[in-house]
C-alpha cells in the first residue's frame, strides 16, 4: 500500500510541476532592412523590439509552443516598396511547434496575393 502511495504522489508531482512551467524562448530576429519594428500577437499592441534583436516568448521547455504565436514586422520607414510581414507558428495542445532560434524578416520582398 505504501509503494503505491508513493507512486501516485510521485505522479502528481510530475504532472503539477512539469506541465505547468513555462521556460522564456530567446530567439534572434533580423530584418531587410534593418530596423523593422518586431510585434508579437494579433495586432501590433505589443512591441519586442527593434531589428535586429533577440525577442522572448514564453515557451515550454526547448522552444515548444502550445498555442499560436503570432511575430509581426513593420517597415522602418513609409517607403512603398516595403510590407509588413507576418509568422505564425500554429501550435496546439495536441501538436506543440518548435520556434526556431532565429528568424529573417525580408520587407523588401514583393508580399504573395
Amino acid at each position: 500500500m505504501k509503494m503505491y502511495k508513493n507512486i501516485i504522489c510521485g505522479v502528481v508531482a510530475v504532472f503539477l510541476g512539469v506541465g505547468c512551467r513555462t521556460t522564456p524562448w530567446v530567439m534572434k530576429v533580423e530584418s531587410a532592412p534593418p530596423g523593422a519594428r518586431i510585434y508579437t500577437g494579433s495586432n501590433t499592441n505589443n512591441f519586442l523590439g527593434t531589428a535586429p534583436c533577440y525577442v522572448t516568448i514564453p515557451s515550454k521547455s526547448g522552444g515548444n509552443v502550445y498555442s499560436y504565436v503570432r511575430l509581426w514586422a513593420l517597415p522602418p520607414t513609409n517607403s512603398p516598396s516595403l510590407g509588413a510581414r507576418m509568422v505564425t507558428y500554429p501550435g496546439t495542445p495536441v501538436t506543440p511547434v518548435k520556434l526556431p532560434d532565429s528568424y529573417f524578416f525580408d520587407l523588401e520582398k514583393a508580399s504573395s496575393p
